[in-house]
């Protein structure tokens, strides 16, 4: 009987800590999430900021169509990037 509740017992303890373990590598995880969202957040940007300055230097050197295209180009795509990014974290 004391055989049997000391593996009871033993048992849970090595549950706990495995658990414990699971919560540490999720911490871990879900801090280097934050870490690439933020570094996309970044890049995301430039890429804007770029594209915003590139536009407007085009339209004012009297190319309007091109400057339009690529400030369109560089909007449409961090508006793409951003709902495919919600729609994958649904």
């Amino acid at each position: 009987m004391r055989k049997e509740q000391d593996f009871r017992h033993n048992s849970q303890n090595e549950l706990i800590k495995i658990e414990q373990k699971k919560a540490h590598v999720y911490e871990i995880a879900q801090k280097a999430r934050n870490k690439e969202a933020i570094i996309g957040q970044f890049f995301a940007f430039i890429i804007g900021m770029t594209g915003i300055i590139a536009s407007s230097y085009l339209i004012y050197h009297d190319q309007p169509w091109t400057g339009s295209g690529i400030g369109l180009g560089a909007l449409g795509t961090i508006v793409l990037a951003h709902i495919r990014g919600r729609n994958k974290d649904e």
